[in-house]
C-alpha cells in the first residue's frame, strides 16, 4: 500500500499512470491513457474497500464510486491530497481491511473530479463472474482467486495480442455507491461463502 499510494505518486511528475502486474492484454492499444487529465480507473463487480461501506458513505458523506478498481489508474497529481490521505489513514475504523486502503483512498480522491472508468465490456475485472475472454476483451485483471490462473492464460494472451487489431477504447461514467449496492454486496458475499456461484 505504501508504495502504490505514497512512494510512486510522490516520485511521479504531474500525472500518475499505473498498471498492476496481474493484468494480461488481449488486444493492442494505441494509447492506454487517452489525452486529457481526467482520472481513469477500472471497474469491477465487487466493492473492494478498506472500510465498512456504511462508514465512508453515510458517516462521512464521502463520494465513492461503485466498483472502483485501481489496477489501471491515471491520476492528475493536482488532486493528490496528502492531508486528506492522512485524515483517512488515521482512522482505524476506515482501515478494517488495510490491503484495500490504497484502492479506497484513490476512489475517494478521484470521485467528483471527472472520474471515468474503462469499459467493463472491454476490461474484464470481476470477482463474482467466471473468467470470460471474448472478442471484445482488451485486458483481463486476474483479481482475487484468479491470480493463480495467470500462467495458464498467458500464452493465449500473447497469441491474441500478436494477431489482434488495435482496439478502440471505450469508457463509462462511474456509478455512485448507494445503499442498494451495499446490500447487494453483502448478499453476494454470503452466497459465495455458501459455495455457490452467482
Amino acid at each position: 500500500m505504501s508504495k502504490k499510494l505514497l512512494a510512486i505518486p510522490l516520485l511521479s511528475r504531474e500525472t500518475l499512470r499505473f498498471i498492476d502486474s496481474d493484468i494480461l492484454f488481449y488486444q493492442k492499444v494505441d494509447a492506454l491513457y487517452p489525452p486529457g487529465d481526467s482520472p481513469l480507473a477500472m471497474v469491477d463487480d465487487d466493492q473492494g474497500y478498506s472500510a465498512r461501506l456504511i462508514d465512508p458513505t453515510r458517516k462521512h458523506n464521502l463520494a465513492i464510486p461503485s466498483g472502483f478498481n485501481s489496477g489501471l489508474l491515471r491520476l492528475d497529481l493536482a488532486i493528490y491530497d496528502l492531508d486528506r490521505l492522512e485524515w483517512f489513514l488515521g482512522r482505524p475504523y476506515l482501515m478494517r481491511i488495510p490491503a484495500m486502503a490504497e484502492q479506497t483512498c484513490y476512489a475517494m480522491l478521484t470521485c467528483g473530479k471527472g472520474l471515468r472508468q474503462f469499459s467493463s465490456a472491454q476490461f474484464f475485472c470481476k470477482k463474482y463472474r467466471p473468467l470470460e475472454i471474448t472478442t471484445q476483451t482488451v485486458t483481463a485483471h486476474f483479481i482475487y482467486h484468479l491470480k493463480g490462473l495467470i500462467g495458464k492464460y498467458h500464452p493465449q494472451a500473447m497469441e491474441s495480442l500478436r494477431t489482434s487489431p488495435v482496439a478502440e477504447l471505450q469508457f463509462q461514467a462511474p456509478r455512485p455507491l448507494i445503499l442498494f449496492t451495499i446490500v447487494k454486496r453483502r448478499l453476494l458475499r454470503r452466497f459465495v461463502r455458501l459455495g455457490h456461484e452467482p
